[in-house]
């Protein structure tokens, strides 16, 4: 690891660690410049609760491909909880591609970024997120807790000043299966396209005979939100928001100061009793990337056709199906789309398959204390 660490590398699973899981003692963080590699190998990494199982924090240049990710048990009410993957302060062109995962802790692939103005691109694609509540949070928490600017009471009327969308994720061709809310949740400083992913809708039973708020991606404290081609699927009997500003997804008795954020809905196909919610399109149109935002409707069978067979690490052992051909109609080429600029890197670190893990600084242990 000390050899990745300073000039990053292709790291790959060695052939004893093929159906193996993982557990780390503390988080891993990756430098920049670095593939994680799972291959075909169905590795699973885990780590108690409280530990966020991945870390990017400061890199550029990052691809997380072909991974389980899952915690130890935990309770969804009141026990504090780590990410599986967690972005943080600065980071850019970082692909997350082909994983698994489920009941991730906080969020299964939260980006929360504390750098405003500056550029930062995340694609996640062709992943599988299964029984999990809160999936993604995409931004900055500048408008959380107590002490929030005064902008934050319109946080859309900053969007050239301190709220400039500036984060920039796409959300493209993922499976999620029986997950509660935040498919994603974009806020501050965050313009996320999401596109052709199928949600398939389940509330988490708390323990308390309660159960978690149920929708599919909103936008809230000036996030920008594009949802374009996605099918989401309600089996209850209660009308949910597929995609709509925050203030659409909750109780009307709900008293909270959080803003709303901008929506644009592009040919959604709804399943079950759910509506979709825009709020104030034009500005997403003005902030959206060069090219077309296109009204065109997914068919739900062809796309979760596609998606069962091409989503998750167990998809990199697969030829793609001809109802994957929904992926070259977006100008993705399946395991090629990567973000604009990012390099794969082509140095193999390999992970032996004796007693991996880490220590308190999170660098990466096996029995020679390093990769190998």
């Amino acid at each position: 690891m000390d050899e990745a660490s300073r000039t990053g590398g292709w790291i790959v699973f060695d052939e004893g660690l093929t159906g193996r899981t993982i557990r780390l003692s503390a988080t891993l963080r990756l430098p920049s410049d670095t593939t994680l590699d799972g291959g075909c190998r169905g590795v699973t990494i885990t780590a108690a609760p409280r530990t966020t199982i991945l870390r990017l924090s400061g890199v550029e240049n990052v691809v997380v491909r072909g991974l389980s990710f899952v915690k130890e048990p935990y309770s969804d009410v009141g026990e504090p909880t780590g990410d599986a993957i967690g972005l943080a302060g600065r980071f850019d062109r970082i692909a997350i591609l082909n994983n698994d995962f489920s009941r991730c802790g906080d969020g299964c692939v939260d980006a929360i970024s504390d750098q405003p103005g500056e550029t930062m691109r995340v694609l996640v694609a062709l992943n599988r997120f299964s029984r999990h509540n809160k999936v993604m949070l995409i931004g900055s928490l500048v408008c959380s807790g107590d002490r929030r600017p005064a902008a934050c009471a319109a946080p859309l009327d900053y969007l050239d000043g301190a709220f400039r969308p500036s984060l920039r994720l796409t959300l493209l061709a993922n499976l999620f299966e029986e997950t509660s809310q935040r498919h994603p949740k974009a806020i501050s400083g965050a313009f996320v396209r999401s596109v052709a992913n199928l949600i398939l809708l389940r509330p988490t039973a708390y323990g308390n005979a309660t159960q978690s708020a149920l929708y599919g991606a909103a936008a809230a404290s000036g996030g920008l939100l594009l949802a374009e081609g996605d099918v989401v699927v309600n089996p209850t009997a209660t009308e949910r928001v597929a995609a709509g500003p925050v203030s659409a997804t909750r109780h009307r008795s709900t008293m909270d100061p959080e803003a709303d954020g901008a929506v644009l809905v592009a040919g959604l196909t709804l399943v079950g009793p759910l509506r979709a919610v825009e709020h104030r399109p034009g500005l997403v149109r003005q902030y959206a990337e060069p090219g077309p935002v296109g009204d065109w409707v997914v068919d739900p069978i062809t796309l979760g056709a596609c998606l069962r067979r091409a989503a998750g690490y167990t998809a990199l052992g697969n030829d793609l199906p001809v109802a994957c051909a929904i992926l070259r109609r977006l100008g993705a080429t399946g395991r090629e789309i990567v973000p604009s600029g990012l390099v794969p890197a082509n140095e193999v670190v390999q992970v032996a398959p004796a007693r991996l893990t880490t220590d308190p600084a999170g660098r990466a242990e096996g029995p020679t204390g390093r990769y190998r």
